[in-house]
C-alpha cells in the first residue's frame, strides 16, 4: 500500500514539475514574440514621426489617451484601466491613424497569451503630457526593461525620458544590441506562435471602431 501511494505521489510530482517546465518554456518563447512585436511597433512609430513630424494623438486635447492593443479575446482583461481620468481610444482608431500617416495598411500584432498570468496580456500606447509610452509586458528580465515583480518586467518605449522615470527612447531601442539579439532567438514551437499571430492580423477591422470613451475618475 505504501509503495502504491508513493508511486502516486511520484507521478503527481512529475506531472507538476512537467507542467511548470512547460509554462516557463511557453513564457520564454512568448517573450521572443513580444520583443519582435515591440520592434515592429517601435519601427512604425519612428516612421510615422519621420513622415508626419508627430506621434499618434499628439495634437489631441483633453486628458491622456490610452490605447489597449488587445484583440477580441483579450479586451475583457483591459478593464478597469488606469486610476485617473483618461480617454480610452480603440486600437482600431490607432491603426487607422498610423495607416493614414504611413500611407499604407499595416498588420496588427498582439500578445500571444490569450489570458493573463502574473502580468497583463496586452500592450498599451499612451499619449500624455507631450510624450508617448508604448509598453510591452514580459515574463523574463532584460537589461532594456524594468523589473516590476517576479516573472514580470515592463519594456516602456518612449520619445522622451525624464530623470527618475523608466523607459527607453524608440531610436535607442532599435539600436540596442541586447534587444536585437533577443528578437532573433528562435522560440519553441514557432509554428504555433505564427499560427496564433496570423489569426488576428486585421482583428480591429473585423468590427466597427468604437467611439472614444472618457473615463472619469474622481
Amino acid at each position: 500500500m505504501l509503495a502504491f501511494l508513493g508511486a502516486i505521489a511520484l507521478a503527481v510530482l512529475v506531472a507538476v514539475v512537467g507542467y511548470a517546465r512547460l509554462k516557463v518554456q511557453f513564457q520564454e518563447s512568448a517573450d521572443i514574440i513580444r520583443l519582435r512585436h515591440a520592434a515592429y511597433y517601435a519601427a512604425l512609430l519612428a516612421e510615422y514621426y519621420e513622415r508626419t513630424g508627430t506621434y499618434p494623438f499628439q495634437n489631441d486635447s483633453g486628458p491622456p489617451k490610452w490605447v489597449f492593443i488587445a484583440h477580441e479575446q483579450q479586451l475583457k482583461y483591459t478593464r478597469p484601466g488606469p486610476s485617473y481620468t483618461h480617454d480610452r481610444v480603440a486600437f482600431g482608431e490607432f491603426v487607422r491613424v498610423l495607416e493614414a500617416g504611413l500611407g499604407r495598411p499595416i498588420e496588427e500584432r498582439y500578445d500571444p497569451q490569450f489570458a493573463p498570468v502574473n502580468r497583463p496580456n496586452f500592450y498599451t500606447y499612451v499619449w500624455a503630457n507631450g510624450r508617448f509610452y508604448f509598453t510591452v509586458h514580459l515574463y523574463g528580465q532584460y537589461p532594456f526593461a524594468s523589473r516590476r515583480a517576479d516573472d514580470f518586467s515592463g519594456l516602456v518605449i518612449t520619445n522622451f525620458i525624464r530623470v527618475g522615470t523608466e523607459g527607453i527612447l524608440v531610436d535607442s531601442l532599435l539600436r540596442d544590441s541586447a534587444f536585437l539579439r533577443a528578437t532573433k532567438l528562435a522560440p519553441r514551437r514557432e509554428a504555433f506562435f505564427i499560427d496564433r499571430e496570423e489569426q488576428f492580423l486585421h482583428d480591429s477591422k473585423s468590427r466597427p471602431i468604437p467611439e472614444r470613451e472618457r473615463v472619469v475618475v474622481q
